[in-house]
């Protein structure tokens, strides 16, 4: 006669036993995030009010950076193909000596008081004075897409001397170079339905990039990688430029010739 096998004594060990192992590796897992900090990304407490909006004397403005202080902003017009002085109310200073076929971004510089800018049409990176001057003139490398929705935003990482550059669709890519137009890397972009415009923010190490298509602002880490979004009710967003002394954000539409104020916090 043959011993009668337990089947429900061996039931009983096995659960015992995944439940210790389940045990084990919880509390595995928990020393783990202890000391190697295993958290989720911790949420921004920013948030953006819209302060004032002021209409602009110049046709399609495409791009949009700060001067050398917090009174003046450097627009670029992808309908003149010219360059313009204006203040943080939107009244039209001055012209530059350049003229381009459809400038779409631009950005200054305050180590040594010169604009980069990006031409759409003809793929260009330049290097300005802030006379308009031709200082370099670079064809980058750029990912093959649809003619149109090439380089669309430029801005200048200060601290690290880099240039950052988008392209604007299909693919919507966020483009790193070096100040000799070198493509040092590239990074795809997910979040939103295109790419038209970007500026760097020292104070948080990131960098702002909007979409006309999802009319929203997103703040983004150098790799292109979304931190926070935000809805702004703005035809046509092409270009923007953070201003960490006053707490201030510009964004001008391209359609509605106008630029928005918004008020950065942080709570």
């Amino acid at each position: 006669m043959k011993p009668r096998y337990d089947h429900s004594w061996a039931l009983f060990r096995n659960v015992t036993k995944m439940t210790h192992t389940f045990i084990f590796s919880t509390l595995l897992l928990g020393l783990s995030c202890l000391f190697f900090s295993c958290k989720e990304p911790e949420q921004t407490g920013l948030r953006l009010n819209l302060m004032a909006q002021y209409p602009l004397t110049i046709a399609e403005p495409s791009g949009l950076s700060l001067s050398g202080g917090s009174d003046q902003l450097w627009v670029v017009s992808d309908k003149s193909g010219r360059i313009y002085s204006i203040t943080t109310e939107g009244l039209t200073l001055d012209s530059l000596l350049y003229k381009g076929d459809d400038p779409e971004g631009i950005s200054y510089d305050p180590s040594n008081n010169t604009l980069w800018l990006v031409e759409e049409q003809q793929a260009q990176l330049l290097h300005l004075t802030d006379q308009g001057q031709i200082l370099e003139n670079y064809l980058p490398t750029l990912p093959q897409g649809t003619p149109n929705k090439g380089m669309e935003g430029i801005t200048v990482d200060t601290d690290q001397q880099l240039l950052y550059v988008l392209n604007e669709d299909k693919p919507g890519v966020l483009l790193r170079l070096s100040f000799q137009g070198e493509v040092q890397e590239q990074f795809l972009l997910s979040f939103a339905n295109d790419y038209s415009g970007l500026a760097y923010d020292a104070q948080r190490k990131a960098l702002w990039i909007i979409s006309d298509q999802s009319q929203s602002i997103n703040l983004c880490n150098m790799q292109g990688k979304l931190i926070k979004a935000f809805s702004i009710a703005i035809t046509k967003a092409e270009g923007v430029a953070v201003d960490n002394q006053l707490g201030r954000i510009y964004i001008v539409s391209d359609f509605e010739e106008v630029m928005y104020v918004y008020e950065l916090k942080e709570e």
